[in-house]
C-alpha cells in the first residue's frame, strides 16, 4: 500500500470519529425529526470544515491531528444532543461503533507518528470496517450527513 493510499485510509479513520460518540445517558423529549435535524446539522458543518482543509492535510501528522481534533469537537457537539427514547437503543449502537473508531484514531496517529506502516495499515483497515458499519447505522437512523466520508479538498 503506498503512503498516499495509507494516508487516505487514515483520513477515513479520523473522519469517521467526527460525528458521534457517547450521547448522554438520558433521553429527551425531543422528537426523532428534531434529533435527526440537530445531529445532521452538526455533521454537515463538520463535513464542510473537513472539505475546506487543504488536500495536503492528510500527508502529515500535524494535519491528521488537526482532523482528529476537529472530529473531537464535532463529537462533543453530538454528545450534547440527547436522543428521544424511541431512538436511544439505535443511537447507542451507532455511538458504540464510533467509540471504537475513536480508539482506532489513536492507534493510527501513534503508528503514523512512529512510522510503523504495518500498524498504520492495521489501524486503517480496522477503521475502514468500523466506518462502514457506523455509516450503515447512521443511514438507518436517518443521519445521512453523518454517513458521509468527507476528505480535505480545499
Amino acid at each position: 500500500m503506498s503512503s498516499r493510499r495509507v494516508a487516505l485510509a487514515a483520513v477515513f479513520v479520523v473522519g469517521l470519529a467526527g460525528c458521534g460518540g457517547s450521547s448522554s445517558s438520558s433521553t429527551s423529549s425531543i422528537s426523532p425529526a428534531a434529533f435527526r435535524a440537530s445531529v445532521n446539522k452538526i455533521c454537515a458543518a463538520y463535513n464542510a470544515s473537513v472539505r475546506a482543509l487543504p488536500k495536503s492535510t492528510t500527508a502529515s501528522l500535524q494535519g491528521l491531528t488537526t482532523l482528529a481534533n476537529s472530529a473531537k469537537n464535532a463529537l462533543a457537539q453530538v454528545r450534547s444532543v440527547s436522543p428521544p427514547s424511541s431512538m436511544a437503543a439505535a443511537v447507542t449502537k451507532w455511538t458504540g461503533l464510533l467509540e471504537q473508531s475513536e480508539a482506532s484514531v489513536g492507534k493510527l496517529l501513534e503508528a503514523f507518528k512512529s512510522g510503523d506502516t504495518t500498524a498504520l495499515r492495521a489501524a486503517a483497515a480496522e477503521g475502514t470496517k468500523l466506518n462502514q458499519r457506523a455509516n450503515a447505522q447512521a443511514q438507518a437512523l436517518g443521519l445521512a450527513d453523518c454517513a458521509q466520508n468527507a476528505t480535505p479538498s480545499g
